[in-house]
């Protein structure tokens, strides 16, 4: 009995740790520079971020809420210790003229 015993408590123990675990990702950017050289500009460009999680698509949109130049979007239900390559993108002036 004991043995049995033994047996289930290391199959409980071993399907709680297999279980895919899941995190959320909060990504953020600081725009301060872009917007005080005019190559962003507030409320009429956007930030986006781009990577392997979407297939290097359109992108989220991140948003400055507290208007602290800090651009921010979480990326929900990754699977945890995942590789997730980014890149931040915004449809300002990239030259700042």
């Amino acid at each position: 009995m004991k043995k049995v015993f033994l047996l289930i408590s290391f199959l409980l123990m071993t399907g709680v740790f297999l279980q895919a675990q899941t995190v959320d990702v909060t990504f953020q950017v600081d725009m301060s520079v872009p917007i005080a050289t005019g190559a962003f500009v507030p409320g009429t460009n956007q930030t986006e971020l781009r990577g392997s999680f979407d297939g290097w698509g359109a992108g989220l949109v991140l948003s400055d809420g507290d208007n602290d130049s800090v651009y921010t979007v979480v990326l929900t239900g990754q699977a945890q210790s995942t590789d997730i390559f980014y890149k931040f993108f915004h449809t300002g002036n990239f030259m700042g003229d």
